[in-house]
């Protein structure tokens, strides 16, 4: 204790000395200046080191504060790189600032080359990777979803779902609306989920007429990433795990067993049909004619009706807790780099697991990737990348709406513990919990090798033949895209209640799919006084194939699938299989040329040959930049308001070949097809085997064409501490490709695919980002804002298709399309509230089964009859716009990030609430919802009146009812960390954290979750409440 307080005072003297030392001080003033230009800079801060004394310039850029004699200032600006310098006993010090090369001549990889990010003239966004690889998703590119405008991406919280596809800037064609990916320079349509988050160095977004140099498969934009490499100079290390407990973040109020009973005596009672039959498995607490029956509740096996014993409790069984639990989440990585100036090489591993919120569901993937370069010569670059992914799931099917619709009377199992299932009047619907627990070794395993080998040569270099401001390079680039998958899907023998399925069956799918892409290009480049000039030409080569093979028999002997194989059955043999082949040739051109530093021009040209049609594609796109605050006349116009100011135009042609491989040519089926059977004597005794037509050929079936125009604007204001990006777009696409119907009259088979509409997509994208730094903290605020708005609409449509509502041309394809209007509108008739009393009904149009209670639809055409006429436009999915803020606050060594998106204005179709909320719709299980039916005492219910039918009025139709406003706000992550400097690990630098993902929703929709694929809610696996913690060390 003595030698404690020793220790004690000792250190209190020393710091008193040291303060006394330090005491002495005196007023340091000076000028904060650019270092290019001299300009000076208002609002910079200049601050003591290791305290939080510090001042801002004024307007003119000065400053003035009392610092010690030995003290160190240091000066930082927003765009700048901070300077320090220690004072020495001196009154004036001034600071000349550099502009941050590190932002400022940032390289972007844009269309099979790189450019400085102040040069681009298309519009591009380039997304921080620091954000993205924080965040745990299976698949990195669930990241871009609210902080890129234009991007569009829903998301489920089913375990290994990539989403339902991203889209960028809205939809453009019937067929595959989805971007391509460029993958270290390789090309692919396959979303890029083999990929861990924190193996991206970078990922860019071409969303408007720049992604035209990839041609036949950038009608929906493209998105490049690039992988890490390997880095000069010491051992690098970065190294971290997250771990992470899910759980159910919503759900619906769902009746209990005694509650249905209630529901299903009042419908009855309504309908005026006296007691219930069904009441025989309910006791309602004493209601007259319904009490329980024990002997429906004894097990007679020779009866499968009444094969089970259930325990009955008045609250009943609570299926939605049955299937949910709480999930887990893992992941682990590690990257080792190293290299000099021969070369560099990165070695990665990764493992990432996910327990999904229902039973039965995960996901499991393990990667690992090598990348190298070496400089053979100065003027000979070699190198490799090579990623390996092995990744197994399970599903959950159907499982998400059957258990809303499952009667909450039955139990999980019965008193001899198996499996409960249907008895009686009970609805036709299986056990969920049996049915995922039978599912739970369907198992889809996959293996993903995707990996390039590249090669530069600079000639000129090796030639010693011109300047260094002239370059000449070759560049091959050599890639492969391996998928190998197996499914399997096995299905036990079943008893539940009165399903009785005796033989079990398994079913095995092999899949494997090849993409090698081969592409050489020639550059060439010289920088001569105020010339900047670039040349690129090329060719790609890309061939694709594909073949799978299925296989499936039944009656087993084993209940253990991983004992079986295919042909161990003794029943019923079945064999499938398929393969598809296609193949592009590419001849690509580029040209980039910068004049006197602020006149920026490029021009793309790309000619495809596909055999996917009978003509080639030629793309042509020219875009222009002005750097408008580089010119002389703008000096006395920039300052600390406006210090940069770019403007961008751009028109190019876009193509789209992700069409079936054989729209263009007739297809058949046999001889195994009974339809293919011909009885060519006419003798009706014998036939011979052939072939049907499954399609009509169309050998003129040309491109889908995007032709797009974009106008924007990069701005930087407040001494470059707003950022400000304006876009606005449009895009006509022509020939979308659809198969109009065909009249009986031709024969076998469908329609062929022909070019048959033109659809016209105009937007907004808006990027607002602010940078803040309190004067003299440590405490810095970044925001930054995304706005999105999109319409697509369809203006023409073939005239083989039929007049719709108002004359329009229509064809239903997962949504009604039709000319004049947005992609995929709900359509149905107009649910105009409900018939009070004989009085309205009356009055009403013909509508048949109308009635006091029932929902009265509107007479759209006023021809006082309600049929199919009065259907009309009930609703869009698309949203009006979209937002993104992610906001970021640091103080010292903590952060602060949170991140919110919010879609508004777009409708849902709550097709749940067809089962849901109506008595007369089977004997489901229903929300809690229906006690709020309409009755004569509650006229202002929305539900109508509990009955056993609708009385032909037919209220699960399309219509208005099930329509709902889907905007939603959601906190979509709150994270908060801290970062250890590397003085305190030893050389490592570390980050610690812990992370909410999907905080809360506010919403006014009332299914369980207003981010719904396509608009269209018919039960999916919902996104869970994730609280993570985490921690990355890197050295």
């Amino acid at each position: 204790m003595i030698t404690f307080t020793k220790h004690i005072i000792c250190l209190l003297m020393l710091i008193g000395f040291t303060h006394l030392s330090v005491a002495q001080e005196l007023t340091v003033s000076g000028v904060v200046t650019d270092a290019a230009t001299g300009e000076t800079l208002p609002g910079a801060t200049v601050s003591i080191e290791g305290t939080t004394q510090g001042t801002i310039t004024d307007i003119d850029g000065q400053y003035q504060l009392s610092a010690a004699e030995d003290a160190v200032l240091v000066c930082s600006f927003v765009g700048y790189e901070p300077t320090q310098k220690s004072v020495n006993g001196r009154a004036v010090i001034d600071f000349a600032l550099s502009e941050d090369l590190q932002s400022l001549e940032e390289v972007v990889v844009v269309g099979y080359t790189s450019k400085k990010k102040k040069d681009l003239v298309g519009s591009v966004s380039v997304v921080d990777m620091e954000e993205v690889g924080k965040i745990v998703y299976a698949n990195p590119l669930q990241a871009l979803q609210g902080r890129v405008a234009g991007v569009n991406f829903t998301q489920t919280g089913e375990p290994g779902s990539v989403g339902t596809g991203i889209n960028i800037r809205g939809f453009t064609t019937f067929n595959n609306n989805t971007p391509l990916y460029i993958i270290d320079g390789i090309p692919s349509e396959e979303p890029p989920n083999n990929l861990n988050g924190n193996d991206i160095a970078s990922i860019q977004v071409l969303k408007d007429a720049a992604a035209s140099i990839y041609g036949a498969r950038a009608a929906g934009g493209v998105i490049l990433i690039t992988t890490r490499s390997g880095r000069k100079g010491k051992l690098g290390v970065d190294a971290g795990m997250t771990l992470g407990q899910s759980t159910r973040a919503n759900y619906l109020d769902l009746l209990s067993a005694e509650q249905w009973g209630e529901v299903y005596w009042q419908a009855y009672q309504n309908s005026r049909n006296g007691t219930p039959a069904f009441t025989g498995y309910f006791d309602l607490g004493g209601k007259p004619g319904i009490p329980a029956d024990p002997q429906l509740y004894q097990p007679d096996r020779d009866d499968p009706s009444k094969d089970q014993s259930y325990l009955y409790t008045p609250q009943g069984t609570n299926w939605a807790d049955e299937i949910y639990r709480d999930g887990i989440t893992q992941q682990y990585y590690a990257n080792v780099s190293n290299g000099n100036d021969k070369g560099s090489v990165m070695f990665g591993a990764s493992y990432f697991n996910e327990r999904g919120t229902i039973i039965t569901s995960y996901f499991n993937r393990i990667t690992a990737r090598v990348n190298s370069k070496y400089n053979l010569t100065k003027w000979l670059t070699i190198g490799e990348n090579l990623n390996i992914s092995n990744s197994e799931r399970v599903g959950v099917g159907g499982a998400p709406n059957d258990v809303v619709r499952q009667h909450p009377a039955l139990p999980v199992r019965d008193t001899d513990g198996d499996y409960a299932g249907r008895v009686g009047d009970f609805p036709d619907i299986r056990n969920t919990v049996s049915q995922l627990d039978r599912n739970r070794d369907n198992t889809s395993k996959s293996w993903r090798i995707f990996g390039n080998a590249h090669a530069d040569l600079s000639v000129l270099d090796a030639l010693d033949l011109l300047p260094a401001s002239h370059n000449l390079k070759l560049r091959t680039n050599l890639g492969i895209d391996y998928s190998d998958y197996y499914d399997q899907v096995f299905n036990s023998s079943l008893h539940e209640g009165v399903y009785q399925i005796d033989d079990n069956s398994y079913f095995n799918k092999f899949g494997r799919g090849v993409t090698v892409t081969w592409n050489n290009f020639v550059e060439y480049g010289f920088v001569q006084g105020d010339h900047d000039l670039k040349i690129m030409g090329g060719l790609e080569s890309i061939q694709y194939s594909y073949r799978d093979l299925a296989a499936a028999r039944t009656g087993y002997a084993s209940e253990t699938p991983s004992y079986l194989t295919v042909g161990a059955g003794d029943d019923i043999q079945i064999a499938d299989g398929s393969r598809t082949n296609w193949g592009l040739y590419s001849e690509i051109a580029r040209l980039d040329y910068i004049l006197k530093g602020r006149y920026l021009a490029t021009v793309l040209y790309r000619h495809d040959q596909t055999s996917r049609f009978a003509t080639d594609g030629d793309f042509l796109t020219y875009m222009v930049g002005w750097r408008l605050t580089d010119e002389p006349f703008m000096r006395g116009v920039t300052g600390s308001t406006l210090n940069e100011l770019k403007l961008r135009a751009s028109y190019g042609e876009l193509g789209n070949q992700r069409v079936g491989t054989l729209y263009n040519q007739a297809t058949f089926y046999g001889p195994n097809d009974l339809n293919a059977n011909y009885d060519l004597s006419a003798t009706n005794s014998s036939v011979q085997q052939g072939f049907v037509v499954l399609t009509r050929g169309n050998p003129f079936l040309r491109w889908e064409t995007t032709k797009t125009i974009n106008v924007g604007a990069d701005i930087r204001l407040f001494n470059k501490s707003v950022d400000l990006t304006i876009d606005a777009y449009q895009k006509v696409t022509t020939d979308l490709i659809s198969n109009p119907p065909l009249a009986l009259a031709i024969g076998e088979g469908t329609a062929p695919y022909v070019n048959s509409a033109q659809v016209t997509n105009r937007g907004i994208d808006f990027n607002l980002t602010h940078y803040y730094q309190r004067s003299g903290s440590d405490l810095s605020i970044t925001n930054s804002l995304q706005v999105s708005h999109y319409r697509s609409v369809v203006d023409q449509l073939d005239e083989r298709y039929p007049i719709g509502y108002e004359g329009e041309r229509y064809f239903d394809n997962g949504g009604r399309i039709a000319e004049g209007r947005e992609m995929r509108e709900f359509y149905g008739w107009v649910a105009d509230g409900i018939f009070q009393n004989d009085e309205e009904v009356a009055l009403h149009a013909d509508q048949t089964g109308k009635g006091v209670g029932r929902i009265r639809y509107k007479d759209i055409n006023g021809d006082t009859l309600i049929n199919d006429e009065d259907r009309t436009y009930i609703g869009s999915p698309h949203p009006d716009v979209t937002l993104g803020l992610n906001t970021s606050v640091k103080y010292k060594d903590f952060y602060l990030d949170m991140f919110f998106y919010s879609s508004i204005g777009h409708d849902i179709y709550n097709n749940l609430r067809v089962t849901s909320e109506f008595a007369q719709i089977g004997t489901y299980n229903r929300t809690t919802a229906i006690l709020d039916s309409w009755t004569p005492d509650n006229p202002s219910a929305t539900v109508p009146m509990l009955t056993l039918d609708d009385r032909g009025n037919d209220e699960g139709r399309a219509s208005s009812y099930f329509v709902e406003d889907g905007t939603f706000l959601k906190m979509r992550t709150l994270r908060l960390g801290y970062n250890f400097k590397p003085s305190f690990l030893g050389g490592f630098s570390a980050n610690i954290y812990g992370e909410i993902q999907n905080v809360f929703t506010i919403t006014d929709y009332s299914g369980i979750d207003p981010e719904v694929p396509g608009g269209f809610d018919n039960g999916v696996y919902p996104l869970p409440r994730t609280f993570i913690l985490g921690v990355n060390l890197k050295l």
